[in-house]
């Protein structure tokens, strides 16, 4: 009996180990370099990555759930609550990103011209400022509402306006996702 699977699930299915290979080494590379890597928000950068690479909504939303727990259970951290928290921010992120990348595409696009990279620019940035809020949000309910925000917001906006730049350059360059 042989086990029959497509060249592309195949991709994906590599793609996708690789990803979650090189977020369980976040945490190796952060104490080796004592940077703290997180403050670059790693699983988000990955999460793009594989939406970038695969172009496949249900795998982003698997890679979305994938991260945090493969994190959790090979470097323990984030705990298992804020596992649950990062599950619903990056779920929110693959959610808000398809649904305004569409609206913006068929509204915008065509009256105002506004190019692809820039409605993907502008879904980019709009869904993580609401997965943002989402996280903030649980994070203050669930956990501690004394300490919401570690990261410094100057350093998450120009963390998230450079991948989002990053980020259209390559999706609007690739005609699957146009």
């Amino acid at each position: 009996m042989t086990l029959a699977i497509s060249q592309s699930r195949l991709r994906t299915t590599l793609l996708d180990l690789l990803i979650l290979e090189v977020m369980c080494l976040v945490p190796t590379f952060s104490h080796l370099l004592s940077i703290p890597l997180y403050q670059a928000d790693p699983m988000r950068l990955l999460l793009l990555a594989g939406m970038l690479l695969v172009a496949n909504r249900r795998n982003a939303y698997l890679l979305a759930c994938a991260l945090p727990l493969v994190s959790c259970l090979v470097s323990g951290m984030p705990t298992p609550t804020k596992v649950l928290i990062m599950v619903a921010e990056l779920n929110v992120q693959v959610a808000l990103f398809y649904q305004l990348r569409d609206l913006l595409s068929q509204r915008l696009s065509p009256r105002r011209r506004l190019s692809q990279m820039g409605v993907t620019v502008l879904s980019l940035c709009a869904a993580t400022v609401g997965a943002k809020l989402v996280y903030y949000g649980l994070k203050a309910l669930i956990l501690s509402p004394a300490v919401v925000v570690s990261t410094p917001l100057g350093l998450q906006a120009c963390m998230m306006l450079a991948a989002a730049v990053v980020f259209a350059l390559f999706w609007s360059s690739d005609k699957n996702n146009a």
